[in-house]
């Protein structure tokens, strides 16, 4: 993840997202959810039907649930209604988006096709690095 600036005349910190994301669909099973995070070293999975996100899936209820034995696809896990942000949106909206939907998460879309995630993680990792621009 990383901050762009657009100029000195724009000094707002912007958030891209790591492309491609990662997603699943409600049949998928708890088990594959868990080996596409583990894979790709994520936390959320972002749950679609078509190219629509209805919703996000949280490692901490993936693995409760399989703990508890859960072999049902995972679309009653699926927290929502997800924030969604536009690509290119300022840090400072994206804040604000995952506090007011209470996940730490927000999905990006362009033209309402999910492209991406952006994480609290990578929200503290854009700040971190922000005096170094």
């Amino acid at each position: 993840m990383t901050t762009t600036r657009s100029g000195p005349q724009d000094p707002a910190p912007r958030l891209r997202p790591s492309r491609p994301v990662r997603v699943v669909t409600e049949q998928t099973s708890v088990a594959e959810a868990l080996r596409v995070m583990r894979v790709a070293g994520v936390r959320h999975l972002p749950v679609i039907a078509g190219d629509r996100c209805t919703g996000l899936l949280v490692d901490r209820d993936l693995i409760a649930a399989a703990v508890d034995g859960v072999t049902e696809p995972v679309g009653r896990l699926v927290r929502g209604p997800v924030p969604t942000v536009e690509a290119g949106t300022t840090a400072a909206h994206v804040a604000r988006a995952v506090l007011a939907g209470g996940l730490d998460a927000a999905v990006v879309v362009e033209e309402g096709t999910v492209v991406g995630i952006v994480t609290t993680t990578d929200a503290l990792v854009a700040l971190a690095h922000l005096d170094e621009d």
